[in-house]
């Protein structure tokens, strides 16, 4: 008998959303994405900013709708690229470096909106976990100039997953400074995160939002006691609904 009462819980549960499709709506959007990584050891804080893009669809099912606004339930996935690069140059050695980061966010976020103009502006907010893949991560050398008699140029890459170099035309003690750097940078590809933002919606169709992503999961899973590395995201979005 309990399963039976599950079963029609369920069931009329699974209705309610699907009564619901003709209010629903897919959104597609494109924006800006600003990565904020942070390794902690001891006391020594590190934070690195990435600058990018994203590209991101859902899904909005309004579950409630009434005087007070709407309620709704919204998955979606949004893939963010982000980087950052410096160049320094000394001795006559030019040294370009840059991390570029590639991930794949799935948020299942609560939605509460409410029309202030019906049909021609609303606002909402909202909030939920976010299941974030990581993609390729790579922090890319390029060594280049010439000292004394000496002419150098090569290549080399970390890949930050596993904390691997690989390198091309790079030997001597520049290749023995970028292993020693690989060395505490291994990270896992998975996070965890929790989503909160806002938006505007304009005449129903333009849809415009702010939000945040804060990482929950230490992703740092080298042999280093007390190392741990976050990662949070901060990104803006201008999107379409149909």
């Amino acid at each position: 008998m309990k399963t039976k009462s599950i079963i029609l819980a369920v069931a009329v549960a699974c209705a309610a959303i699907l009564s619901q499709e003709a209010k629903a709506q897919f959104r597609v959007g494109l924006g800006y994405s600003l990565g904020a990584d942070k390794m902690k050891f001891d006391n020594t804080i590190n934070k690195t900013k990435l600058h990018g893009f994203n590209i991101a669809a859902s899904y909005n099912f309004n579950l409630l709708e009434d005087s007070w606004g709407n309620l709704g339930i919204e998955p979606g996935i949004m893939y963010n690229f982000v980087s950052e690069g410096t160049k320094d140059t000394e001795a006559g050695i030019t040294v370009k470096e840059s991390t570029n980061e590639h991930y794949l966010d799935i948020p299942v976020n609560v939605k509460y909106g409410y029309d202030i103009v019906p049909e021609i502006f609303g606002a909402y907010v909202f909030a939920g976990p976010v299941f974030s893949f990581g993609v390729a991560s790579q922090t890319n050398f390029s060594i280049s100039g010439k000292a004394g008699n000496n002419s150098f140029k090569g290549e080399a890459v970390i890949h930050n997953y596993s904390g691997k170099v690989t390198s091309s035309d790079l030997s001597g003690p520049f290749l023995d400074e970028i292993n020693k750097q690989a060395q505490g940078t291994e990270y896992g590809w998975f996070d965890f995160k929790i989503g909160i933002g806002l938006g505007l919606k304009i005449v129903e169709s333009i849809d415009i939002r702010l939000g945040y992503n804060f990482g929950l999961v230490n992703r740092y899973t080298g042999d280093t006691k007390g190392l741990k590395h976050k990662t949070n995201l901060l990104y803006v979005g201008l999107g379409y609904n149909f």
